[in-house]
């Protein structure tokens, strides 16, 4: 007899039994019918000075683009392959925050926001004597900050179209203070502005009136945001972790998206004080929405509505942009300018490509291209002959890796039973993989070795005979 074992929806959080969901998914993400690998950590950067703090990437409106990051002292440029210092002797109170507006990229980092002018590579105090802020978004033509003036509820957006214009009264300059909901915890941006608080998300639409040019509403008193660097917004969606788990907020309703699935086990693993590690960032290549804690990623795929994990050496994550190869670095790559075998203006040399970068837990910058990371794909307890014990003989990975698979199989008689465990790895020319399992209940892990080439990965084809009961 043969049973196709499809790998499902990854959920820990569900009893591993009578259930399609998968036990546990590493090294791999969802894609549209199984599961894609994730590349190794190919380092383009070097750490910076101080720890890392927060980063980003901005095209302006010449086509410049710039790598910037921050850490407890400085803001840095990336340029010519090193991380220059833009403006230092800071005292960095929190995470940076950045926004872009025009040409400008404005910073808060707990104390007077900083400007980065993206065409000229200079950075400096920003000017207007804007109020100290944690957080900074772009609502409309409006710069704001959150936990404005040290005030934990308070937000403070400038003149209208003047990044530097902070004058209360002048060209719909102001604040508002926000009396319920505690604590603000992040600000997201575009048509409208989101206030993500401890205990509740406000929306933030401009009215125009001259009086109270912004109107304030609570979306949400149920759900609030537990970890400042939860935050990540793509498009109109913005994601956040709360004390309920998972969510996404479209800026109308707050929706769950790891209840019952991750997030019981997130929960499990860590506690209050762990979520001041965590950072937050969308695969621009794919819908894909990470969340970061050291040594491993959570992975949401929005359009699947699916979750992995990726076990991975990394401290943070940020979205950027690919940058220009320069000419120099063209040079020591193809032995001299002559020898490059395409033109200059080949657009793969340009930059400006959207990619995630990660930082390692030696604060080293690079992306995922490297050879695929090893990954592991564990079913629930499966009963292929429905309380009758199931002889199992052989099994086909439907993957097309051709090496570096083996296959754990944990056998049970009883459900409650002790584990039994053994490991198969002959893979042979035909596909099959020989195995010698005899049980009413087995758990099945199928793994594939770190460096192995591999494009998909679906699941297994067992094939079994029926024995009696025991």
């Amino acid at each position: 007899m043969q049973k196709q074992i499809t790998f499902g929806p990854l959920a820990p959080d569900n009893a591993d039994h009578l259930t399609d969901a998968m036990q546990a998914i590493s090294g791999a993400y969802p894609s549209a019918n199984g599961y894609r690998p994730v590349g190794s950590f190919s380092q383009f950067a070097s750490a910076l000075t101080g720890t890392f703090k927060g980063g980003g990437a901005f095209i302006a409106t010449d086509g410049t683009i710039r790598l910037i990051a921050g850490d407890d002292t400085s803001l840095y440029a990336y340029s010519s392959s090193v991380w220059a210092s833009r403006i230092s002797s800071l005292s960095v109170n929190t995470r940076w925050d950045f926004t872009q507006f025009g040409d400008l990229i404005v910073g808060a980092y707990g104390s007077t926001p900083v400007k980065y002018d993206i065409v000229a590579d200079t950075a400096t105090t920003l000017g207007g004597s804007p109020p100290s802020a944690d957080f900074c978004t772009t609502v409309r033509e409006f710069v704001v900050l959150g936990r404005a003036g040290g005030v934990n509820n308070k937000v403070y957006w400038s003149q209208q179209g003047n990044a530097e214009g902070w004058t209360v009264g002048t060209s719909l300059c102001g604040f508002q203070q926000i009396y319920a909901g505690g604590k603000i915890m992040g600000l997201a941006g575009g048509e409208y502005g989101l206030i993500l608080q401890r205990f509740q998300i406000v929306r933030m639409s401009f009215t125009g009136d001259s009086t109270y040019p912004w109107q304030f509403d609570a979306i949400s008193t149920n759900y609030g945001c537990a970890a400042e660097g939860s935050v990540v917004q793509a498009g109109r969606m913005v994601f956040f972790y709360s004390d309920r788990g998972f969510c996404v907020c479209d800026g109308t309703d707050v929706k769950q998206i790891g209840v019952e699935r991750i997030d019981a086990t997130f929960r499990d693993r860590y506690s209050a004080s762990d979520l001041a590690n965590m950072w937050a960032a969308v695969d621009p290549e794919r819908t894909l929405a990470i969340w970061a804690m050291p040594g491993i990623l959570y992975v949401y795929n929005w359009t699947l509505d699916r979750w992995s994990t990726v076990e991975l050496s990394v401290s943070a994550i940020f979205n950027s942009f690919s940058q220009a190869v320069s000419l120099e670095t063209l040079s020591a790559l193809y032995g001299s300018i002559d020898s490059i075998p395409y033109s200059l203006d080949d657009a793969r040399f340009a930059g400006g490509s959207p990619r995630l970068t990660v930082v390692s837990s030696s604060g080293a910058f690079g992306v995922l291209s490297g050879p695929a990371v090893a990954a592991e794909f564990t079913t629930p307890r499966l009963q292929l002959a429905y309380g009758r014990v199931a002889r199992v003989r052989f099994i086909r990975p439907v993957t097309d890796a051709i090496d570096g698979l083996s296959l754990t199989v944990d056998s049970r008689q009883r459900l409650g039973d002790a584990a039994s465990e053994e490991t198969f790895d002959q893979l042979q020319a035909s596909g099959d993989m020989p195995v010698r399992v005899a049980a009413t209940a087995s758990k099945w892990t199928l793994s594939i070795a770190e460096g192995t080439d591999w494009d998909f990965c679906q699941g297994f084809v067992a094939e079994y005979d029926v024995g009696g009961r025991r």
